[in-house]
C-alpha cells in the first residue's frame, strides 16, 4: 500500500498580485480571517491562515 498526495482542486483562473496601494478595511480583513478559519484544520491552508492570524494580533 502507498500513499498519495493529495492535490489541491483549484479554480481554473489564473491569480494575480494585487495592484500596489491596495488596501482592505479591518472589517474586509475580519472576513477574510473568518473565511479562512473553517479550513485550518486543513494542513495545506494551516501556514496560511497562521501567518494572517498573526499579522491581525
Amino acid at each position: 500500500m502507498t500513499s498519495r498526495q493529495t492535490q489541491m482542486n483549484l479554480p481554473s483562473f489564473t491569480f494575480r498580485s494585487p495592484p500596489a496601494g491596495l488596501h482592505l478595511t479591518v472589517q474586509e480583513w475580519a472576513l477574510i480571517v473568518k473565511a479562512l478559519s473553517a479550513y485550518q484544520h486543513n494542513q495545506t491552508y494551516r501556514p496560511l491562515y497562521e501567518k494572517l492570524m498573526d499579522r491581525t494580533s
